[in-house]
């Protein structure tokens, strides 16, 4: 008869364990209780898993009348690195509270904080701990398939990488990729391959807020295309530029300066000038956290811009999978009105592939 107290004693016990519900966190937005608990700290509001089970809502912080969360978290911060504590109140629409009681709470600014998780899963992540160490950085590798038809039709695979770091009023933006490639016969039998293509670029760039809308800009690119007999392409520029375009779904810069091209082909010639430099960059956000990104470049000539310039553009489309991971297509466009010797001016690769994001 023990035996079957006990055993009915655990199942009740486990059904009852099973039933109750999850507690929630105290969130009044607008004067008006929210049944959920916050789930994710972020710098446009809280990300709040609700129990009447609609997904997660992001409330933002000036909507927030009281808060009090019944896990610590560990908030990220630029200012103040990570502060643990229990979510206690919202101050002014701009300041979040991170405590005990709003009393004695660490003041951070809504405006200095990244992506933060309650402090269980910040512990059991080293992930996120790696994030927060490296809280003013954000990148991306690629791995894809790639197709390009220029001077020969090619198919391989390209890799590559962008890191950004920005802690206003500075920017930096470090940046890489490789393609590599079969190519085949300009006019189209697959059968006869030529030759393997390498394709190798690499960019840095520094930008330097001057006012909110205006900054200046300074970067360096380098190229090495095997197939257009391009050994190497090296173009320095700097100038002013504006931000037309910066909410949380559009950006879209602008900028204008001096540059130079320097270009050395097989065989040693050179193709060598000053050159306006014409520019831009943005990104359109889409449903479901997908976004399109673009830039683009005019380097025309100062002595001789109706003839000999460079022109190149890309554009990405990228669909977020997971928080890390992203499936990316793009195209990338270049074209160069003073080629070497039986090349063509104009080169169009597109892409397929994954994105890692960090």
């Amino acid at each position: 008869m023990s035996h079957r107290t006990n055993a009915l004693s655990l199942a009740a016990a486990l059904l009852a364990l099973a039933v109750t519900p999850v507690l929630a966190d105290e969130i009044v937005v607008d004067g008006k209780p929210m049944s959920g608990k916050v789930v994710k700290v972020t710098s446009k509001g809280l990300e709040v898993e609700t129990t009447y089970g609609k997904g997660n809502v992001l409330v933002p912080y000036d909507k927030v009348t009281s808060l009090h969360t019944d896990e610590p978290f560990t908030v990220i911060s630029g200012d103040e690195g990570e502060v643990n504590g229990r979510l206690v109140g919202v101050r002014g629409g701009d300041t979040l509270l991170v405590g005990e009681t709003p009393e004695t709470a660490s003041a951070v600014s809504v405006g200095s904080l990244f992506d933060s998780v309650t402090q269980a899963k910040f512990d059991e992540s080293g992930l996120q701990r790696w994030k927060s160490r490296l809280r003013y950085w954000k990148g991306h590798y690629d791995l894809a398939f790639a197709g390009t038809d220029a001077t020969v039709n090619s198919l391989g695979f390209s890799t590559g990488f962008e890191a950004e770091r920005t802690k206003a009023p500075a920017h930096l933006l470090i940046g890489g990729s490789y393609r590599y490639a079969t190519t085949n016969d300009p006019d189209g039998n697959n059968s006869k391959t030529e030759l393997n293509a390498s394709d190798l670029l690499g960019l840095v760039r520094g930008e330097y807020d001057l006012t909110p809308r205006f900054y200046a800009f300074g970067s360096f690119a380098a190229q090495y295309d095997e197939v257009d007999n391009l050994k190497p392409r090296l173009v320095p520029k700097a100038g002013p530029g504006v931000r037309i375009l910066n909410s949380d779904d559009y950006q879209w810069n602008a900028d204008i300066g001096g540059s130079y091209v320097y270009e050395r082909y097989n065989g040693g010639s050179e193709n060598k000038y000053w050159a306006i430099a014409f520019g831009t960059d943005g990104s359109i956000a889409l449903p479901w956290g997908s976004k399109i990104t673009f830039r683009g470049q005019y380097l025309p000539a100062v002595d001789d811009w109706t003839r000999t310039y460079l022109l190149t553009g890309t554009a990405n489309l990228i669909f977020p999978m997971t928080e890390w991971l992203s499936f990316k297509t793009g195209v990338v466009e270049q074209y160069n009105n003073t080629p070497a010797n039986d090349t063509s001016r104009n080169s169009v690769t597109g892409t397929v592939g994954l994105s890692l994001v960090f």
